[in-house]
Formats: C-alpha cells, sequence, structure tokens
C-alpha cells in the first residue's frame, strides 16, 4: 500500500487509489497531444518488451482534476511465475517549478549581460569563454561564435596569446594578466 500515492493523486483513500484505472489518473490528453489512453498503452508495451521505461506524464489529482507532471518508471517483474508491472510515479511539480524560476532567472541575468554597456564574458572553471555580450565582440571586430568556447586571450586576439604556442594563459606576460 502506498499512502504517498493515494495523497499525490488526490484519493480520498487506498481503496479508492486501487479502483481507478490509470486511464483515470490522467487527463483526456498528454502534453505532446497524444490521448493518454493510447500514450499508455504504448509506454506499457515498451516497457513489457524492454524490461523496464521512465518517461514524464500529465496526470491529474482524482479530487479536483488538477493535472500535474509526473515522471514514471515501469519495471517488469515476476511474481508467483507471472509478469507483473510495476509503477512508480513521482510528482514532478515542485522540480518544473524550480526548473521554470532558474530558467527565468537565467533569462533575466542574460538580458542584463546583453544590455550592459560595456564588454563582458562569462567563463568555465578552465577559463573557457562560455558567453559575451555583444559590445565585447564588437570591440574585438569578431562575432560572438568565434569567442565563445575559446580562451579569453585567444578570443579577443590577446597579442600576448600568441607569445606561448600553447595559447592564451601560457605566455610570460600572462600571470600578470587579470
Amino acid at each position: 500500500r502506498s499512502i504517498e500515492a493515494v495523497r499525490v493523486f488526490g484519493c480520498a483513500d487506498h481503496r479508492e487509489f486501487c479502483s481507478k484505472h490509470p486511464a483515470e489518473l490522467s487527463p483526456d490528453k498528454q502534453a505532446d497531444g497524444r490521448g493518454s489512453v493510447t500514450a499508455a498503452n504504448v509506454e506499457v508495451a515498451t516497457a513489457m518488451s524492454k524490461g523496464s521505461k521512465r518517461y514524464d506524464w500529465v496526470h491529474k489529482r482524482v479530487a479536483t482534476d488538477e493535472a500535474f507532471p509526473g515522471e514514471v518508471l515501469l519495471n517488469v517483474m515476476e511474481i508467483d511465475g507471472k509478469k507483473v508491472l510495476q509503477a512508480v510515479v513521482r510528482d514532478m511539480t515542485d522540480r518544473r517549478r524550480t526548473e521554470e524560476h532558474v530558467r527565468q532567472q537565467e533569462h533575466n541575468l542574460r538580458a542584463i549581460f546583453d544590455a550592459e554597456p560595456v564588454g563582458m564574458l562569462w567563463f568555465d572553471e578552465n577559463m573557457v569563454v562560455k558567453q559575451v555580450n555583444g559590445v565585447a565582440a564588437q570591440r574585438v571586430g569578431k562575432e560572438a561564435t568565434e569567442i565563445i568556447n575559446a580562451q579569453p586571450g585567444d578570443g579577443l586576439s590577446c597579442i600576448h596569446s600568441m607569445a606561448d604556442t600553447q595559447g592564451c594563459g601560457h605566455g610570460p606576460a600572462c600571470p600578470q594578466c587579470p
């Protein structure tokens, strides 16, 4: 018995939850436009043939008909010589909300980065340029794509980056570079 499943799907009790066909725990259509019954049959058939299947799914709460995002893991098991299908469902509402918040924050940060009137670069932990704003690219007369994925001196055509065959960060003047 899963008390958590009863709660997630908004059922009154375990008996109500177990009386529901899986289609009754889903809206008529999935996010991709497929009918839930047809899509579920495809996912079950895949799990039965491959042994397991993980996929995103839109479910609904029984009491309110509220749709919510879920992740489903189907596993084929054998019990008393019979193949059975175990379903593990995770409510992904909080995770999707957090992902959307992060996307919005990244969008806001990118807008600020692009609007700055000074040249700006974002680097990764290996000092490889991952983002460049238009001002920086314009100042060195390059397209942003020519700077991204390069070391800063190489991307910005630093005269000292050519002082060593290994490029930016290896020449005699490089220790003085901020």
